[in-house]
């Protein structure tokens, strides 16, 4: 298991910070590993909650046009009933809502 995490560290080094192979076997002492292993969390938690805002900003999206779909349906149906006994007043109203979608 840790030559696995120590494999993926050193392949993390390269791929986001730019180390070479040569510099990555070079690593001092532990506690350059441990700052590196904080660093590559932080980056990964960082990605992780940036994936969270994008989900929730996308649902909010959803949201939104669905509302604006609904209160879209209500004004046309108030539209509609001032319109009552005025045909060519409701087809017109009825074509706009239909160019809109």
């Amino acid at each position: 298991k840790a030559a696995a995490e120590l494999r993926q560290l050193r392949k993390d080094l390269m791929d986001h910070y730019g180390y070479s192979a040569a510099e990555v076997d070079f690593i001092p002492n532990h506690r350059n590993i441990d700052v590196a292993r904080d660093a590559l969390a932080f980056r990964k938690q960082q990605a992780e909650a940036k994936k969270q805002q994008d989900a929730a900003a996308r649902k909010k999206s959803e949201h939104d046009a669905v509302e604006r779909k609904r209160l879209g349906a209500k004004d046309m149906k108030e539209k509609l009933a001032k319109a009552r006994g005025n045909f060519g007043a409701r087809a017109e109203i009825i074509a706009d809502a239909l160019e809109r979608e």
